[in-house]
């Protein structure tokens, strides 16, 4: 008779059910997929239960809620550390959270989560957390001479894993026809959904340089210089833009099936999310100084020349 095999664990510090429901369940497809027994949840509701969680074992990943950290979390994180020396630690926050990504590098923790996360992007912390605990992790040899670009080029891998994710989720919530990610000058970074007979390439130029004329006339018309959001509305399509990161536009095409106010409720969402994953370049907006008066039109054409 074989030994049982023993479980990987997995501690969440939250006091929301929903929260520990929600990753116990991105879990169940990943560990059942896993030859090695899978994982086991452990839940928390306080630092002061994490840590008496921690003493009877250890763990893998702690995905541990910001808020629930205390005063003193970098006091909390080094107990942590002590009882579990293996683990990956994430920190979670709430959507519009601006101190959670500061925290994640004061405190020394290997990444952050944004509530509500996808199920897929919980799947994948977990594989990397288990890989880096079995040894299969790059991210255990000893850094190279040239640190920061080591970590970037870790943080770009995790980029190319995790955008389609997003994109993904954005399109379900949505009902959206395509989710389109471009650089600052239209070109496309990843898409997703039904994008037969539309020119991508065309549309993205076109969007950027609509956003871009937009964002110029908020300008010249003495606004505050805070423009991060275009909407162009359709007769058959319409397309929600906004700027995720510096060189970044996300950009929503739906039609009538979907609700204006949700797409720009999970397009900000989805914006704050990638705006962590995608390295930026600083790369400035196409200049709007020459554009024609008929880019509107165009966009207009090329939507609903095909119908979604």
């Amino acid at each position: 008779m074989s030994e049982p095999v023993e479980r990987k664990r997995v501690l969440v510090v939250d006091d929301a059910l929903a929260t520990r429901l929600a990753v116990a369940e991105s879990l169940q497809a990943g560990g059942a997929a896993r030859q090695d027994g899978g994982y086991a949840i452990e839940a928390a509701a306080s630092s002061e239960e994490a840590l008496a969680v921690l003493e009877k074992g250890p763990c893998i990943l702690v995905l541990a809620d910001l808020a629930l950290l205390g005063v003193e979390p970098a006091e909390w994180l080094q107990s942590m550390r002590q009882l579990a020396p293996g683990a990956q630690v994430f920190l979670m926050a709430d959507y519009g959270n601006t101190q959670l990504a500061d925290a994640t590098a004061r405190l020394g923790a290997d990444g952050h989560v944004i509530k509500p996360f996808t199920l897929d992007h919980m799947r994948e912390i977990v594989e990397r957390a288990a890989d880096h605990a079995e040894g299969r992790d790059d991210r255990t040899a000893p850094l190279p001479a040239d640190v920061p670009a080591a970590l970037e080029r870790s943080r770009v891998a995790h980029v190319s894993l995790a955008l389609p994710q997003v994109l993904e989720q954005l399109l379900a919530d949505t009902g959206a026809r395509c989710i389109l990610l471009l650089t600052a000058s239209g070109h496309p970074v990843e898409v997703a959904g039904q994008t037969r007979e539309l020119h991508v390439p065309t549309l993205g130029a076109l969007i950027a340089a609509n956003f871009s004329a937009a964002a110029e006339l908020s300008r010249q018309l003495g606004n505050a210089g805070d423009f991060r959001a275009s909407h162009h509305d359709g007769a058959e399509c319409s397309v929600y833009t906004y700027e995720a990161a510096d060189d970044l536009l996300l950009a929503v095409v739906f039609g009538a099936q979907s609700k204006p106010g949700a797409v720009w409720l999970f397009a900000k969402r989805a914006a704050a999310e990638l705006a962590y994953l995608a390295p930026t370049k600083n790369t400035p907006l196409p200049s709007a100084e020459g554009l024609a008066s008929g880019i509107d039109a165009e966009l207009s054409r090329l939507l609903e020349g095909s119908s979604p």
